[in-house]
């Protein structure tokens, strides 16, 4: 008992120091609190339309990166011609072969882009193949050539659906926002292409 008398002793002494606070802070007279209303009413939208500059900047940032990312990967493609045709089909090979093959072919257009766009990762996957033939710098990830991307990759829903995509998430490189590309000749989804860029060099564009 004597310990909740206690308690409320406390709660009550802390009551009245924040009202003592609140009074202090509060202005009494009608003019000052006129004035303190004034500044709340111009202070808020100042505020908001702070925020929504920042945050339509932002997203402004993002579309253009997006964008640069996508037409990149559309040179890649024009770039490409049929050279899959050409050599990802010929059944005479092994996959091996066919991928070293593909490799040589298709890294320099690669090369070409990453050398022009510093910074960037480029790449080309191959369906059939169901491999990464080239990934561009290929000094840091030519290791990457020949593997699958896994199962719950989003270059898979690129090759199921036929639709380029936009992807932020953490890859081979780190981070990254990835612009990915259907290969679509006759019809046929036969690969995608990839433009990928590092968050962190995104995000300090934007901040």
């Amino acid at each position: 008992m004597q310990a909740e008398t206690k308690q409320s002793g406390w709660m009550l002494a802390i009551g009245s120091v924040i009202r003592a606070i609140c009074d202090r802070l509060v202005p009494h007279s009608l003019r000052w609190r006129t004035a303190l209303l004034v500044i709340v009413m111009i202070c808020l939208p100042i505020a908001a339309i702070a925020y929504l500059a920042a945050v339509q900047g932002r997203t402004a940032i993002l579309n253009e990166k997006s964008d640069k990312l996508y037409g990149i990967a559309i040179l890649l493609d024009n770039k490409l011609k049929d050279a899959y045709r050409r050599f990802g089909d010929d059944a005479a090979m092994s996959r091996d072969e066919r991928i070293a093959v593909l490799h040589r072919q298709v890294t320099p257009f690669a090369e070409e882009v990453v050398k022009a766009h510093p910074g960037l990762g480029v790449g080309y996957y191959h369906r059939d193949l169901d491999a990464i033939v080239t990934y561009a710098p290929n000094r840091d990830y030519g290791y990457t050539v020949g593997v699958p991307i896994g199962a719950d990759h989003l270059g898979r829903q690129v090759l199921a659906t036929g639709k380029p995509l936009v992807a932020y998430g953490s890859q081979v490189r780190g981070d990254i926002m990835n612009a990915m590309v259907p290969i679509i000749r006759d019809t046929e989804v036969i690969g995608y292409i990839w433009a990928n860029e590092l968050l962190d060099t995104v995000w300090l564009q934007i901040h």
